[in-house]
């Protein structure tokens, strides 16, 4: 039987967070500062895993549990997200002359 695509993409951003930010954590060797909301979305992407594994017997309960899941784990990516967005604008519009 083959699984339903939701949970292949739930295991597949499971996968890709997880071994992202326990890189990022793993930076704490050499004395860089650990954040609470790392362990937060470490720990959401386990939870992804496992509605990875339940969707193939119970796809809406997986899909929910993956709702929360993955905004419990954009705490983690949005700062960086808007603080990206805004060096980037700012470098472009100090490169164009504008400020």
């Amino acid at each position: 039987m083959v699984p339903p695509p939701g949970g292949i993409l739930y295991l597949v951003t499971a996968v890709a967070t997880g071994a992202q930010v326990y890189w990022l954590m793993m930076w704490a060797i050499w004395g860089a500062p650990t954040s609470p909301i790392q362990y937060v979305s470490l720990c959401r992407s386990l939870v992804l895993l496992i509605a990875a594994s339940l969707a193939k017997w119970n796809p809406r309960l997986a899909a929910v549990i993956a709702l929360w899941a993955i905004a419990a784990i954009w705490c983690f990516y949005a700062p960086a997200l808007v603080y990206s967005v805004v060096r980037l604008r700012t470098a472009l519009l100090l490169q164009s002359g504008v400020c």
